[in-house]
C-alpha cells in the first residue's frame, strides 16, 4: 500500500505538470491569434510561436502516457479498497 500512494503523489505531479502545459497552449495560442490579427505577418514569429506549442502538446502526450502507465499499476488495488485512499483520492 505504501508503494500505491508513492504512485499517487506520482500521479498528481503528474497532473499539475499537465495543467502547467496546457497553459503554456493556451498562453501560445492566444499569441498565435494576436500575431494573425496584426496587419504586417511576422511568419518569425509565428513560426517560433508553432515550435514552442508542438513542444508543449508533445509534453502533453508524454505526461499522458506516463500517467497512465502507473495508474494502470494501482487501478485495481484503489478500485478494490477506496477507503484506504480517501485521502489521496
Amino acid at each position: 500500500m505504501e508503494q500505491n500512494r508513492k504512485y499517487l503523489a506520482i500521479l498528481e505531479d503528474t497532473l499539475e505538470k499537465k495543467k502547467d502545459a496546457l497553459q503554456n497552449i493556451l498562453r501560445i495560442t492566444k499569441e498565435q491569434s494576436e500575431l494573425a490579427k496584426a496587419d504586417i505577418y511576422q511568419e518569425e514569429a509565428m513560426e517560433q510561436t508553432l515550435n514552442a506549442k508542438e513542444l508543449e502538446l508533445s509534453r502533453v502526450n508524454t505526461l499522458d502516457e506516463g500517467f497512465q502507465s502507473v495508474f494502470d499499476r494501482i487501478r485495481s488495488d484503489v478500485k478494490r479498497n477506496p477507503e484506504d485512499y480517501r485521502e489521496e483520492v
